[in-house]
């Protein structure tokens, strides 16, 4: 394959071409919050569509808390997923919603 006329993509043509997974069901288990410097770290794994993920993290962003998912420092510095799942905003909060449940029975 010839790369040097290969498209170049840039993330926002990246972002307007995501495809977004159909929720077909999602569950939470194994929350765990933890106390840090800067705030509560919540930890948990979730189970989507019957695919378990370990270490997912809620994060807080400039547009409120989001999932973040496991990652790994790599040699260069930048920090890479080890899995990656392209939720709804929707799908997301129904989600982090599940996580306060669990923390809210504790």
């Amino acid at each position: 394959m010839n790369t040097s006329k290969a498209k170049k993509v840039t993330k926002k043509a990246e972002q307007t071409e995501r495809e977004y997974i159909e929720l077909r069901s999602a569950e939470v288990k194994n929350v765990r919050v933890v106390e840090a410097k800067n705030g509560d770290l919540v930890f948990f794994t979730a189970v989507i569509n019957g695919v378990t993920i370990y270490n997912c993290r809620v994060a807080t962003g400039k547009n409120g808390d989001f999932i973040s998912f496991p990652q790994y420092k790599g040699s260069d510095g930048k920090w890479y997923n080890n899995v990656y799942v392209s939720l709804t905003d929707e799908d997301s909060n129904k989600i982090l919603e599940l996580v306060q449940a669990e923390i809210d029975k504790e």
